[in-house]
């Protein structure tokens, strides 16, 4: 969404709340949202069941620390969602996956 109304987020002007902005981008035929990043905002439209896909990126890399989760939130757990492995693609030691809910 580049440019025009709605299609940035002003600094310092409250929270978005998920899902609340569908009344604009879809009358434009814009229906799908691509998030990369913030484990938070993924947390909340998980919450809130906009995820539909999940495209995760495995290498092979061994490191330790505090284990983490992709998707965090204030809120409590979401019920796991079984997902369909619908493609996963190998180059070198990198493995791309795209995984589908039931939904899609």
């Amino acid at each position: 969404m580049a440019g025009g109304r709605g299609g940035r987020r002003r600094r310092g002007r409250g929270r978005r709340r998920p899902g609340r902005g569908g009344h604009r981008t879809h009358p434009r035929g814009l229906r799908r949202i691509d998030c990369e990043g913030g484990t938070h905002l993924f947390g909340a439209l998980t919450a809130v069941g906009l995820v539909d896909e999940l495209r995760p990126t495995v290498s092979p890399l061994l490191t330790a620390g505090p284990a983490g989760r992709i998707a965090t939130g204030p809120g409590p757990p979401t019920p796991p969602t079984s997902l369909r492995l619908a493609t996963a693609l190998a180059e070198y030691d990198i493995l791309l996956l795209r995984c589908l809910t039931p939904s899609r």
